[in-house]
């Protein structure tokens, strides 16, 4: 199967009611708050058991079942030094610029998406608040004949709230139905069950905790590697939260770097003021121009400086 890419007008999207958009708003705020329940350690849903410790990241799997699905939810997490506010910024692509920046930021195994419908939009006063329904079509890195081409028709949530005495921030995907999104021939519809970022303030001043779920049912007839092939991927998708990491380190020694620059041009500003001031208080007759364009003596006592 040749890598089929659908343009906008592959999709005819009559507009939704006002019941209709309230019913997605509330389905996805409910999907983030089951995605912050789900990325609990202890004490949710899940019965996460440790699978790695990889020096900072951690990876989990559960064996709990989802709408009968018998696939592995994995789940990886993260202590980042930073701010929720820089790790949040990571995530925007309300620009086609943001968008690539963050699939390559993140490896995203996305390479197709029409967006559907916009339930809540991105405003300036809420630039990380944001309700849409999106077609995706996943790309594979083995032959066809293994995996064909998968899609899936996906409810995207960003929503920040309280969860458990803390302020968290979530990036959350779930599939959904919805008729102008029907299953196409060309791809094999897959089902993403609640999945995504969540970002935790942590008790330690100065981090950020952020957890990632996936967990899918790739759907179709799988190949005899296909299931290897599933875990080797969902495992690679969790440990690709240090690139978080590695972007806000790589921020601060810029800011770092960019601030003792200024701090370093301030010193001399000052040095060279304290240097004209103790000319100035030596000699009666003194010359001060620009230290970078000066070619002659700055002070030369009872004497004329020749051209």
């Amino acid at each position: 199967m040749s890598a089929k890419h659908l343009s906008p007008s592959s999709f005819h999207c009559p507009p939704l009611t006002r019941n209709e958009k309230q019913r997605f708003k509330e389905l996805g705020i409910a999907s983030a708050y089951e995605l912050a329940k789900k990325a609990q350690i202890s004490g949710g849903p899940m019965q996460w058991e440790l699978d790695s410790n990889e020096h900072d990241l951690k990876l989990y799997v559960s064996n709990v079942a989802e709408g009968g699905c018998s696939s592995t939810p994995y789940l990886s997490t993260i202590t980042v030094m930073g701010t929720m506010s820089e790790v949040l910024d990571l995530f925007r692509f309300q620009t086609t610029e943001e968008a690539k920046e963050y699939c390559r930021r993140f490896g995203t195994v996305s390479d197709d998406a029409v967006d559907l419908y916009s339930i809540v939009s991105v405003t300036p006063e809420t630039p990380h608040e944001m309700i849409g329904i999106s077609w995706h079509g996943f790309k594979t890195s083995i032959v066809d004949t293994v995996l064909p081409r998968r899609d899936a028709c996906l409810l995207i949530v960003h929503h920040a709230f309280e969860f458990n005495g803390k302020n968290v921030w979530v990036r959350c995907v779930k599939s959904i139905d919805v008729p102008c999104c029907p299953e196409s021939p060309d791809f094999v519809r897959m089902t993403l069950y609640t999945s995504g970022y969540v970002v935790t303030e942590s008790d330690r001043p100065g981090f950020v905790h952020v957890a990632f779920v996936t967990h899918a049912n790739v759907g179709g007839r799988l190949g005899e590697y296909a299931s290897w092939f599933i875990d080797m991927s969902s495992r690679k998708r969790c440990r690709h939260l240090t690139a978080i990491d590695r972007q806000i380190n790589r921020a601060s020694v810029y800011l770092l770097s960019l601030s003792v620059a200024v701090w370093s041009i301030q010193q001399e500003n000052q040095l060279l003021k304290v240097w004209r001031s103790l000319l100035s208080s030596m000699c009666s007759s003194v010359a001060c121009e620009e230290p970078r364009i000066l070619t002659k003596p700055m002070c030369v006592p009872n004497a004329r400086w020749e051209s």
